[in-house]
């Protein structure tokens, strides 16, 4: 559970709290221009990107779970192409 929710459940002014929190979100909703609802709805190809090559990360290692691939396993074409499905293929880049 995360520290803030921890915190409003402890505190005796859950009230004054909630109270607080509607109002700033309302204030927020109420002031912030249109292109940051916009910037935060769009798709970060970077951090999907990054995701992505965690996933087949996870999936070669419990594809060697007693030796695992190495700390580098994801840099090295010939240990990701085999585990991308339905993206391009990894090259070697210089």
């Amino acid at each position: 559970m995360c520290n803030g929710a921890v915190v409003f459940l402890r505190s005796s002014t859950k009230l004054a709290i909630g109270v607080l929190i509607v109002g700033v979100g309302l204030t927020i909703n109420a002031f912030a221009p249109p292109q940051w609802f916009n910037s935060i709805h769009q798709d970060d190809g970077s951090a999907m990107g990054r995701l992505y090559m965690w996933h087949v990360g996870l999936q070669i290692a419990e594809a060697h779970p007693f030796v695992g691939a190495g700390f580098k396993a994801t840099a090295y074409p010939n240990m990701v192409n085999p585990w991308l499905h339905g993206i391009p293929q990894m090259t070697i880049g210089r």
